[in-house]
């Protein structure tokens, strides 16, 4: 007889292997679209694009903060003297732990980037990328529907313009990669696609 424990672990087993099987079949059927097929091979290209964008990003940050005291240039707002809005407070306190993790000080005067750190920002970042990139032509796949083929023109973050033979209609559909800052300073990926033909 199975305890309580053992029945909710093979529950949650069963679950979980129901999960993942419903995930790989998902994925089997947009690979086998022939938008995934035409858009693909650009994922690694949009991802070191977006690696680039967020090391330029910092790098500019950094380079803003060069010289300068992290107390007065990027001061950790106060909670109890903070007259601003709480969107404000924390737009402020977002900057002010982006900017102590990515720069190197002596005596609280930026001395240049922390190279460490912005690697890894510029790691998580390519990996985000990869996820959004996926979730991009899962997403374009369903809003195309079926189609016969499908061919890319030019690069995915430069206007590049999609075009599906869907038997006796053809579409085209126009795509650029934007990296965008939140409003806590948190940077992601987005592609923006429309139908133009």
């Amino acid at each position: 007889m199975m305890t309580k424990k053992a029945m909710h672990e093979a529950a949650m087993a069963a679950k979980a292997a129901a999960k993942a099987a419903k995930i790989a079949a998902e994925k089997a059927r947009i690979e086998a679209n022939p938008i995934y097929a035409a858009i693909a091979p650009q994922k690694a290209e949009a991802v070191a694009r977006a690696g680039q964008q967020v090391d330029a990003y910092l790098r500019s940050v950094v380079a803003k903060l060069l010289g300068t005291d992290l107390r007065e240039s990027a001061p950790r707002p106060r909670s109890f003297n903070f007259h601003g809005s709480r969107e404000a407070y924390r737009k402020q306190l977002a900057f002010h732990s982006l900017a102590v993790r990515i720069t190197a000080c002596t005596a609280d005067v930026v001395t240049g980037p922390e190279e460490a750190a912005i690697a890894r920002f510029v790691a998580d970042e390519e990996v985000q990328a990869g996820f959004s990139f996926d979730a991009y032509v899962a997403k374009l796949t369903a809003k195309v529907g079926a189609c016969e083929s499908a061919t890319v023109e030019g690069p995915l973050w430069n206007y590049s313009r999609l075009t599906v033979n869907k038997g006796e209609a053809t579409e085209v559909w126009k795509t650029q990669q934007i990296v965008n800052v939140s409003v806590l300073g948190k940077l992601f990926n987005q592609w923006p696609t429309r139908r133009v033909v």
